[in-house]
């Protein structure tokens, strides 16, 4: 499920770059993020961060929807807890589609 993103797989590529840019490429269809000219100390961590993030979203979309389906958050007797992680995860999944 894209949402309207580029989608995935995204891999990070370093061979033919600086050791100081990050980029995310669609397999070899076109470029997702790149940075250029800052040095970033964890920018191997960054890049794989971004490129993870299509299948973040989609594993955070299914989950949200089986817990939904299985638990009535609107339920008093639902865990605190758990009505926290589920607005939590709402709110990254809006952010990610670009709603939030």
């Amino acid at each position: 499920m894209s949402n309207g993103h580029t989608p995935g797989p995204w891999v990070v590529v370093t061979e033919l770059r600086d050791t100081d840019e990050i980029i995310c490429d669609m397999l070899n269809n076109g470029y997702v993020a790149i940075t250029k000219g800052q040095k970033l100390a964890n920018w191997r961590h960054d890049a794989a961060l971004i490129a993870a993030a299509p299948e973040l979203l989609e594993a955070l979309e299914d989950l949200a929807d089986d817990i939904s389906e299985r638990f009535d958050m609107d339920d008093r007797s639902t865990n605190p807890g758990m009505k926290l992680a589920m607005e939590a995860a709402r709110a990254a999944i809006a952010k990610a589609r670009g709603e939030g």
